[in-house]
């Protein structure tokens, strides 16, 4: 196992594909926190993946969060799915940004819904796929998540 498999937290194995390409392989960082405005689906990547891949950087952009930082922006868009051994999701396409901080890509709800990755419990990274849930399953699902919203509004 990977040491970064290890480490707990909202982390799944996925693939990044460029022009056919496979440029990144392994943990990324799914944020329940990072949207971008209009739902686009978007990922943070290393500084380092970016410059093996020949991405450039045309400009900053700012990020709000926690706190504030700054991204390289991108005119670049990439191929994304979650991948673990015979499990994967379908490919999502997903805008590219850069930071030269961190060391994994980082992956916007928008992109984290698209792939249909959910986590049963964030804390340990205890994930699954929706697609590979059985159709009476995700109706039972839907269905509890629209009583519990319709709850909480009454209450």
């Amino acid at each position: 196992m990977d040491r970064e498999e290890e480490r707990p937290g909202t982390r799944a194995p996925i693939e990044i594909r460029l022009g056919g390409r496979t440029i990144y392989r392994g943990m990324a960082y799914f944020n329940s926190g990072l949207r971008a405005e209009g739902r686009e689906p978007f990922i943070i990547i290393p500084k380092e993946v970016a410059e093996k891949a020949g991405i450039q950087i045309k400009g900053l952009t700012e990020a709000e969060g926690f706190t504030i930082s700054y991204l390289g922006e991108t005119d670049t868009y990439v191929d994304v799915r979650v991948k673990s051994g015979e499990i994967a999701s379908k490919w999502v396409r997903a805008k590219v940004y850069v930071d030269p901080f961190k060391e994994e890509p980082f992956v916007n709800t928008t992109l984290c819904n698209m792939l249909g990755i959910k986590f049963l419990d964030w804390d340990e990274g205890i994930w699954f796929l929706e697609d590979s849930l059985p159709e009476r399953l995700k109706g039972l699902m839907e269905e509890l998540y629209r009583l519990a919203r319709k709850y909480k509004r009454l209450g």
